[in-house]
């Protein structure tokens, strides 16, 4: 109960996981099983967001425990992305020397490598 005794100075404690994706093995399903944990402690007062790519044993795991999820549109994402990347080819001095090919081909190669991120 280490949370629960760091937690009571507070009205509400936020919890943030980022990248839940990113971790691996042993050390994911650990996170999970701390998320599993918390959730079912049932605090009102601690909140937790936590971050992923769609995989599928994240997704299993999360569902599980009838949490709220936000599933945002990666068309949506990648627009976002293509519009700064066209801004930035467009206002920077030393990226407007290149020709309209090359432009494009950074555009191209930045979008593809981006993958909604």
């Amino acid at each position: 109960m280490i949370l629960k005794e760091l937690t009571r100075p507070f009205t509400h404690s936020y919890i943030i996981l980022d990248a839940l994706d990113e971790c691996t093995g042993t050390v994911r399903n650990n996170v999970l099983g701390f998320i599993e944990t918390l959730v079912g402690w049932g605090f009102d007062n601690v909140h937790l967001l936590a971050t992923s790519q769609k995989k599928q044993e994240i997704k299993r795991r999360l569902e599980l425990l009838n949490c709220n999820q936000l599933d945002l549109e990666m068309t949506l994402i990648s627009r976002d992305i293509e519009i700064h990347v066209r801004a930035i080819l467009a206002e920077d001095e030393s990226l407007r020397q290149w020709k309209d090919k090359e432009q494009k081909l950074i555009e191209d190669t930045l979008m593809k490598g981006a993958n909604g991120m």
